[in-house]
């Protein structure tokens, strides 16, 4: 007895199933770079075409717009590579320019003194008036070797000098020291007082996202920390 092949049972043909197959057994494969994309596209489209069925080929509008979507995918691409060479370029360029701060003095966050044997300076920034501003400086192990007294002060950014010399008039050896710096206002009530140092750059070092600054008393820090550049 002979069978009978229904309609719904035969094949429709798939002229996209029909280029991916035809691509997969020639063994190709997508490359990363704008030309490898373009290269395997032009040979997607040119299997697509082969394999595109004759009853009812496909409309050239569809070309079209996959060459255009080519083309706009290839000039991302080329615009990302020329703004990373862009972006490297520019860095180098702050680099080169940054060690002239080699020498120069920053004002920059931190209670740090790196006595070297000159008068090192330190300060802090006020939150608000205070009538009574006392700086105490302890050397690395924590022991106090003096203490100023610079009475009432406004609002904002205070300096002092320390000349190494101690409270009993005898001089200090190099080294690193700490201050803190103790505020308050005509009642007695403490005014908030941010630290801030007045250091040598020591050398400028690159990183990944731009320039950082060795300064003189050990610490490392970004170009964008600096607060203020002094002579």
């Amino acid at each position: 007895m002979s069978s009978v092949t229904l309609p719904s049972s035969i094949p429709v043909y798939d002229p996209n199933a029909a280029a991916t197959a035809a691509a997969a057994k020639s063994g190709n494969t997508l490359g990363t770079s704008p030309e490898a994309l373009q290269d395997n596209f032009m040979k997607m489209l040119v299997i697509q075409m082969k394999n595109q069925d004759p009853l009812n080929p496909a409309d050239s509008s569809q070309f079209t717009s996959e060459l255009a979507q080519l083309n706009t995918v290839k000039g991302i691409e080329t615009l990302n590579a020329q703004f990373t060479s862009f972006l490297s370029q520019v860095q180098a360029t702050n680099f080169l320019n940054s060690a002239s701060l080699v020498g120069q003095r920053a004002l920059v966050a931190g209670n740090t003194l790196a006595y070297a044997g000159a008068a090192v300076e330190g300060g802090a920034t006020l939150a608000s008036d205070a009538a009574s501003v006392k700086v105490t400086i302890s050397d690395a192990n924590g022991k106090v070797v003096d203490q100023l007294d610079f009475g009432s002060a406004s609002a904002g950014k205070v300096a002092f000098s320390w000349d190494g010399v101690t409270t009993d008039g005898s001089k200090m050896p190099v080294g690193l020291y700490t201050f803190a710096i103790a505020a308050a206002d005509a009642n007695g009530k403490v005014v908030a007082a941010t630290a801030n140092t007045n250091v040598e750059v020591a050398s400028v070092q690159r990183s990944a996202t731009g320039a950082n600054l060795a300064l003189a008393d050990g610490r490392v820090i970004a170009s964008t920390d600096v607060l203020e550049w002094t002579k």
